[in-house]
């Protein structure tokens, strides 16, 4: 397993499976609005009628029907800002993980913004993907 950290936005990112990791109640924190706008509003529409929360472990998986360089959209639900931590972060990357063999996807893209831990986000990132 190869595993390449950079700085990219998401709307560039070409991969398999492209996955966003949100919190409750921050579904309008970038990237999420600019994705939106490249899917025709499909992801705001699917979000809203399926009351999608972002509670940790829900998810919400889209084609992107070659509107995006990313052939799939994986939201994954990370929980409320207080109960993020490393543990989260793993359980996101092992989810995107299990999605992208479902997939049959070879490769995927966690796109996670700029945080005070990063660090050890990206560690658990890692421990999550193997």
């Amino acid at each position: 397993m190869e595993i390449k950290f950079r700085d990219i936005g998401a709307e560039n990112i070409k991969t398999d499976l492209l996955v966003l990791a949100v919190q409750e109640k921050d579904l309008e924190a970038a990237p999420l609005p600019a994705l939106d706008r490249r899917l025709k509003g499909k992801v705001r529409e699917r979000l809203q009628n399926g009351k999608f929360t972002a509670s940790e472990g829900s998810s919400l998986l889209f084609p992107t029907l070659g509107m995006l360089p990313s052939s799939h959209l994986l939201i994954i639900g990370l929980g409320g800002a207080k109960e993020t931590d490393s543990d989260s972060w793993r359980k996101a990357a092992a989810r995107a993980r299990k999605e992208a063999a479902n997939l049959g996807a070879s490769n995927i893209a966690l796109f996670f913004p700029d945080i005070p831990e990063a660090a050890a986000a990206g560690a658990a990132i890692v421990e999550g993907a193997l």
